[in-house]
């Protein structure tokens, strides 16, 4: 998080502890948010969705106020939040919206564990996001081995389901990570070419909606991961090379590849790999890619910098899956931003002999000038099964669009229509995509509906999914 983002979230969460002061019984969390949102000016960035569904703003105010509650600033009774007496105190000396941020964390930090603080930039990239540490109380999460190489499904508890994935990934090791899924930061990996394998044991609960990532959330009265629900990353094992390809080899199996794209953690990606593969009941191996964005909306610039060092690391751990695993095919979904890598590593693809074959490439809402992006795929091995999904309401890829003053590929407006490649407008499925309209591919039913029979190479002509647009040679949700 920026010097400039520090100061923000200082500003927002001031301006929390004003309209809390303001009421001597407190307020619920949720009263205290529209109230917030009705009076402080909020940017779009701030009003947008973060990967959980969330406004940006309730997610960072969410961080935030679960500092100020361990540092004793804040206090919840009966449902309300209250500003405590030492909360008004510092609300009255550390003036300066930075300092008044980064207090709270520093003093959380010493309560929570004892010790001196470490630098704030230390502590940010160690921090746990809002959902805290795992209790002591919550419940072991045991895996049962069963034969995944029939199922992507792991294990089974009381809470729900488990799902493991594999993952490659080229962001810095945390070594002194609270939860296992904070294992890895938001900076690149110390080396150029350092790429980290291993696999996450990811717990689904039985209460689970299709296409969501339900985690806690701070106006709810939640502070701490729940198995029963939220989905939980349990575990997580860090692997030398033979030790991944033992772990992950399943000979004969389907593999399902996740790359994530802009403002993406390291949690939240693995997290929403392990959701598509149970929501799209995928019977191999579930794999996720998590290049090093910083999580931030913030970062655009730094994560656009930052996706193009990636590029060679994801085209070696693309060979890894293709040349050491034993699939029988891999098929690849990739999101956003990440499709600038994607794309350019799968427009110098060559073929090794026993390499498993490419099959279905999803580029979903990519984050990629058109001209190039017809210039890249047009170069992709014609017999693989390329599908763009596409929208007019996507306010991301808008944003992007006049930020670089030129077409994206994932706008709809028009839709990018070329040969080999099944273009979808999603357009229709707007309401339902986060509010953003940038995660549509994985939480919107519509959609997800269309990816279900795609990964079953159900022909695009056959699917009840999308119907052929009057005229331009693509596709829509009806």
């Amino acid at each position: 998080m920026s010097e400039t983002s520090h100061r923000r979230v200082g500003a927002l969460m001031r301006a929390l502890f004003e309209i809390l002061m303001s009421s001597p019984d407190g307020l619920p969390a949720p009263e205290a948010l529209a109230r917030l949102a009705g009076t402080f000016p909020l940017t779009p960035q701030e009003l947008a969705p973060d990967p959980s569904g969330e406004p940006h703003f309730e997610a960072v105010l969410g961080d935030a106020a679960q500092e100020a509650l361990k540092a004793g600033w804040l206090q919840q009774e009966q449902g309300a939040w209250q500003v405590t007496d030492e909360g008004r105190e510092a609300y009255g000396r550390l003036t300066d919206p930075k300092a008044f941020y980064e207090g709270a964390c520093q003093l959380a930090r010493q309560r929570t564990h004892g010790a001196p603080s470490k630098s704030f930039d230390a502590y940010k990239r160690s921090k746990p996001p809002m959902a805290g540490a795992i209790p002591p109380e919550a419940p072991e999460f045991s895996v049962q081995r069963i034969d995944t190489r029939e199922l992507s499904i792991s294990a089974v508890t009381e809470s729900g389901t488990g799902v493991k994935v594999w993952f490659g990934t080229d962001r810095n090791r945390v070594s002194d990570a609270p939860r296992p899924a904070l294992s890895f930061g938001s900076d690149r990996s110390a080396e150029d070419d350092t790429l980290s394998l291993g696999h996450v044991e990811v717990s689904i609960p039985s209460t689970h909606q299709e296409g969501d990532i339900e985690r806690p959330s701070w106006w709810r009265l939640e502070f701490s991961e729940d198995p029963d629900k939220h989905m939980v990353v349990r575990s997580l094992q860090v692997l030398d090379q033979a030790e991944w390809v033992q772990d992950a080899a399943h000979a004969g199996a389907e593999g399902l590849l996740f790359v994530h794209g802009f403002n993406v953690t390291f949690e939240e990606a693995v997290l929403r790999a392990a959701q598509l593969a149970f929501d799209l009941k995928f019977a191999g191996v579930p794999l996720c890619y998590s290049w090093a964005s910083v999580g931030d909306t913030e970062d655009y610039i730094q994560d656009e910098q930052t996706v193009e060092w990636s590029t060679d690391n994801l085209r070696r751990f693309l060979e890894l899956v293709t040349t050491k695993l034993g699939l029988k095919t891999l098929h690849v979904i990739c999101h956003s931003m990440g499709n600038r890598a994607l794309t350019r590593v799968l427009s110098q693809w060559a073929e090794q002999p026993g390499q498993a074959p490419i099959g279905q490439v999803v580029l979903a809402a990519p984050d990629v000038d058109t001209g190039l992006f017809k210039q890249l795929v047009a170069r992709f091995k014609p017999e693989w099964q390329v599908t763009l999904y596409a929208s007019r309401t996507d306010r991301a890829i808008l944003a992007s669009r006049l930020l670089h003053d030129n077409p994206r590929a994932g706008d709809a407006k028009p839709p990018c229509v070329m040969p080999r490649v099944v273009t979808v407008d999603v357009s229709s499925a707007g309401a339902q995509m986060l509010g953003l309209g940038h995660s549509y591919f994985a939480a919107a039913s519509t959609v997800f509906t269309d990816l279900y029979y795609l990964l079953r190479n159900v022909p695009v002509d056959q699917r009840k999914s999308v119907c052929k647009a009057p005229s331009g040679g693509y596709f829509v949700l009806p």
